[in-house]
């Protein structure tokens, strides 16, 4: 995988709710964003790539508060 690849295949793939990764991968592209984390600049800048890439690889993790 090229460093700038999105992960789509796996994001299909996996037994994961779509919608609760994508949420995710938003909060996730923010806190890069915000942050100028070091990884955020090795990836050129492809923000959405580098969350999604976290979240399918388990780097950050979750959890969904129930209300």
């Amino acid at each position: 995988m090229n460093k700038s690849d999105m992960p789509l295949k796996e994001i299909v793939d996996s037994n994961q709710n779509i919608y609760e990764i994508t949420n995710v991968a938003i909060r996730r592209a923010a806190q890069l964003t915000l942050s100028s984390d070091e990884s955020f600049f090795k990836e050129e800048g492809k923000v959405v790539s580098l969350a999604l890439k976290e979240v399918m690889h388990k780097v950050v993790s979750y959890k969904i508060d129930q209300d």
